[in-house]
């Protein structure tokens, strides 16, 4: 087990949290250690209950109202949770008015976040090597690990691995699952999933690196491995939420759909405000032609999303998908325009919606115009034309999948996305060695895409990447 797990699952920290959660009406009648509500805090924050570890955090703060970690925690759930970087500063400024910053790492680690939080990497960079030169010994190789892990959190792998070189621990667990996660971000999932599966050779009973395993296979193109993977997390735990988010996804992506509904209903029943997976759940609710079912939990998450626009948007168009198979047509268009006048979605997602409804109704020149309007709009992104794309090609609308496929490519030229959907519109249309010249693209630089879309052709021992081996070796057969 890492570390957290370890300290998680011992007798000590299950007294404590039984002590806390048995005094959840009355926590003013109980005292506990500052570090014992941190990590139950940090607890129930692994566990993605975040209302919970708020709420620990308020309690921390009740007790030790001048504690520097209590501080920092505050602050960092300023940041993470509510994105309110003034409030997470103010608490900075408590930590020095208490002049208790100027030698406590966690104080060091909370002003860089900041700066990384406001954009001012290089700033933030500088500031913690200033700050090396302070610590030594165990300090500083705590630092020299702490530090890669911060970056990390913000998707910073290049600073991560600048810092992490400077690590004389490299033979320690900390240190080969940071690199693993670096490896990761980097989207090399081939060394990341080799750094897992050797950190599980010697602690074979870690949900979260079965966890992180999962999704390093699933990102690789090994989907039923990741599923597997899922299993043993799962066996470990059985309400282990992250495992179960996972194994679902895995058995969606494999069209085994109903199964994939069990599993994110096991994961909603711990986590029903989540709002993305009640999401996801619906879209596989949506495969199963469950469209009522569908609905509701697609209006149940538009009513209790509130943070963030990007969701909504996702949800409004996945709201209107169903009202089209529904035969609801003329709601969906009208869904959609409310939807815009309230600020719900933008003139790009109306358009692409709008034309999805259009394509169900047959007015094909009229959807064309959405479409048309959309990509320059978006001033020919990649995103904008593959949902164009994808819309052609639910419809079977194969000629027309191909040319906003080219389209896309030549204005994108650096892009991998869409090229498996290429690929299966040159087949659908007769263009045999096209077909083989994108499909050994494909294979090569979106291995998960070609696994969704083409996998049904191929025999299912085949690695994803050894496809066009495959459908050369077969084309020559038949010749």
């Amino acid at each position: 087990m890492t570390n957290s797990e370890q300290r998680f699952n011992s007798k000590e920290f299950k007294e404590v949290l039984g002590k806390y959660e048995a005094a959840q009406d009355n926590l003013d009648g109980i005292f506990m250690d500052v570090d014992d509500i941190l990590d139950i805090a940090e607890y129930y924050n692994s566990k993605g209950d975040m209302d919970a570890a708020e709420k620990a955090s308020a309690f921390a703060a009740l007790l030790y109202p001048h504690s520097t970690a209590v501080l920092a925690l505050l602050a960092r759930m300023a940041i993470f949770r509510h994105n309110d970087l003034e409030k997470a500063k103010s608490y900075v400024r408590q930590i020095e008015a208490e002049e208790e910053g100027d030698d406590d790492m966690e104080y060091f680690y909370l002003k860089a976040e900041i700066m990384i939080a406001e954009d001012n990497i290089d700033e933030a960079d500088q500031y913690l090597e200033s700050k090396m030169a302070l610590l030594d010994g165990d300090d500083l190789a705590d630092f020299l690990l702490d530090v890669p892990e911060l970056f990390l959190d913000y998707r910073l792998p290049e600073l991560a691995a600048k810092w992490l070189a400077r690590s004389d621990e490299k033979e320690s667990f900390d240190y080969k699952e940071i690199e693993g996660r670096i490896a990761f971000q980097n989207e090399d999932y081939k060394k990341s999933e080799q750094i897992f599966k050797e950190l599980l050779e010697d602690e074979p009973f870690s949900p979260s690196l079965w966890n992180t395993l999962a999704t390093s296979q699933f990102m690789n193109g090994h989907v039923p491995e990741s599923i597997e993977s899922s299993e043993y997390a799962i066996a470990i735990n059985p309400d282990d939420a992250e495992a179960l988010a996972s194994k679902a996804r895995g058995l969606a992506m494999v069209n085994r759909f109903a199964e994939a509904a069990d599993f994110y209903r096991r994961y909603l029943r711990q986590y029903p405000k989540d709002i993305y997976i009640r999401l996801l759940y619906s879209v596989v609710l949506i495969a199963l032609n469950e469209y009522d079912k569908a609905l509701h939990n697609l209006y149940y998450a538009l009513h209790n999303n509130s943070s963030d626009k990007n969701l909504t948007a996702d949800i409004t168009k996945e709201i209107a998908y169903v009202l089209i198979q529904k035969g609801r047509h003329r709601e969906a268009l009208r869904m959609l325009d409310d939807a815009k006048k309230n600020g719900d979605i933008d003139h790009l997602t109306h358009m692409l919606a709008e034309g999805r409804v259009l394509i169900a109704l047959r007015q094909k020149q009229e959807a064309a115009d959405c479409f048309t309007d959309a990509i320059i709009n978006s001033r020919h992104s990649m995103f904008t034309y593959i949902e164009v794309a994808m819309t052609y090609y639910e419809n079977e609308m194969f000629e027309e999948t191909y040319q906003t496929l080219l389209n896309a490519l030549a204005h994108n030229p650096e892009e991998r996305r869409g090229l498996a959907y290429l690929a299966d519109c040159c087949r659908m249309t007769g263009r045999h060695e096209e077909y083989l010249k994108v499909l050994q693209l494909a294979c090569k630089y979106n291995p998960l895409e070609v696994k969704e879309v083409l996998g049904s052709l191929f025999p299912k021992d085949i690695d994803p990447k050894d496809y066009f081996t495959y459908a050369s070796k077969d084309s020559e057969h038949d010749d």
